[in-house]
């Protein structure tokens, strides 16, 4: 299965996707024939929890909280997940249900300038001290400059959901849904 993304471009933004929510991400330096088409310079592939890919019952719960020095705050992230398998008369079943929820405060400082432009000393009031005795000299300067402050404030909740059935040993039925929704605000 392909995933599309909508940040205006034709990759995935890997920071919509959380972490817990995968079993394992398989990069793929030279497509081979059986891979779906994808890009030149090579493939990643995000593979997704299914409860056959566990012995028996699987529980985890895990939580940290996350420290921005600069924002100063504290942020929480945490993730559940469940799965099992059981045997029954119709075959094997297994049910996977996985949440991931985090919250994520950043903070950044910086100074941009624009292209620098050659002007000359005589057309601007006060650049004459900068290009020697006879004031006529030329100096550079920016077309424009900043200082700013970016405040970053992201939530990301993931849910999967995965079942599987194995009637025989010819044949594997797999349903999975997943849902990721990441919001930045800055």
């Amino acid at each position: 299965r392909d995933s599309f993304t909508a940040n205006s471009g034709r990759g995935l933004n890997f920071q919509d996707v959380p972490p817990e929510l995968m079993g394992g991400v398989d990069i793929y330096k030279n497509q081979t024939a059986d891979m779906i088409e994808g890009g030149i310079g090579g493939t990643v592939s995000l593979r997704t929890r299914k409860p056959f890919d566990s012995q028996g019952q699987v529980i985890a719960i895990s939580g940290d909280v996350s420290y921005g020095d600069v924002a100063e705050k504290s942020s929480p992230t945490a993730s559940a997940l469940y799965s099992n398998r059981w045997q029954t008369d119709a075959g094997e079943f297994g049910v996977l249900v996985n949440f991931a929820y985090s919250k994520l405060y950043g903070e950044s400082h910086g100074i941009q300038s624009d292209a620098y432009q050659m002007y000359n000393a005589a057309d601007l009031p006060g650049a004459e001290n900068f290009v020697g005795e006879d004031g006529n000299g030329q100096v550079w300067l920016p077309n424009a400059s900043n200082i700013l402050m970016k405040e970053d404030d992201r939530t990301r909740k993931g849910f999967a959901l995965a079942t599987q059935w194995k009637p025989n040993d010819s044949m594997l039925a797999t349903f999975q849904y997943l849902r990721s929704d990441a919001q930045l605000a800055w």
